[in-house]
């Protein structure tokens, strides 16, 4: 879970630039906003680029991404051009924002691009990983319903299971 909570004191426009590993599901100030990544391969990845101008309100917002990243496992496949070969990578969770508020007056007011201000990420205890030696296709996900975070998406304070997200690119 990544988390990025910042204020506003005028009302702005921001246009966000978004992509993970593997997939992510976007919310601002607890509504669902959007998921994906947009589709790409292994060799380019794509962002999806989101208006969001609406969800944005004067006075503290809550920007919050769930990105599931799948395990490194490859498939038993004998095709390995197949669509199932490779489903998971060992880079981790991965998060890539990219956007910047705008005024009315078409001046920037703060960056919450992940690489230029600091996000918080806390590791989702209710999902693990786990391994069906008969399946062709690798691995599934179980979750633990006592363990799901509720309203982390809606805090405007963060709590003390996140930390200080390791930025691994700058612009």
């Amino acid at each position: 879970d990544e988390l990025k909570i910042f204020s506003l004191n005028e009302k702005c426009k921001l246009k966000l630039s978004i992509t993970a590993l593997s997939r992510y599901s976007l919310y601002i100030n607890g509504i669902e906003i959007g998921h994906g990544p947009a589709q790409g391969c292994a060799e380019q990845y794509y962002c999806d680029i989101l208006d969001v101008d609406e969800y944005l309100k004067i006075g503290v917002n809550t920007i919050a991404v769930k990105v599931v990243s799948f395990p490194p496992i490859t498939a038993l496949s004998d095709n390995v051009m197949g669509p199932y070969n490779t489903i998971g990578t060992d880079a981790g969770p991965c998060l890539f924002v990219m956007g910047e508020c705008i005024n009315e007056k078409n001046k920037p007011v703060i960056n919450i691009s992940t690489g230029l201000c600091d996000w918080y990420v806390a590791n989702d205890k209710a999902v693990s990983w786990h391994m069906e030696s008969d399946v062709r296709i690798g691995a599934f996900e179980s979750v633990c319903g006592e363990k799901i975070p509720y309203e982390w998406n809606i805090s405007e304070e963060i709590g003390d299971e996140f930390n200080l997200a390791i930025r691994r690119w700058s612009m």
